[in-house]
């Protein structure tokens, strides 16, 4: 059961990318602070994550020529505030 409701969604996603309607992906950056990384997946972090996202980018338009897509991606950003005196 497991296996088959995973090739149906796989299924649905190859069938919504085949169309010819506009596609919107969406990519969250997650922050690295705090972040602990295993040596397995130290070699997924050398990249910043937006080459990641240029790199999927690349790899849709190879694979489905003719689908009109979009990829908003959001950063995270740390905003330094100074404490205000009292």
């Amino acid at each position: 059961m497991f296996i088959e409701k995973y090739k149906r969604r796989l299924n649905r996603l190859h069938n919504m990318l085949s169309q010819s309607k506009k596609i919107i992906f969406i990519r969250l950056e997650e922050p690295m602070k705090g972040r602990i990384i295993y040596d397995f997946y130290k070699d997924k972090y050398k990249k910043q994550e937006i080459e990641y996202v240029f790199d999927f980018y690349d790899l849709i338009k190879q694979l489905y020529p003719n689908l009109h897509f979009f990829i908003i991606f959001i950063i995270y950003i740390i905003i330094a505030q100074k404490k205000s005196p009292r």
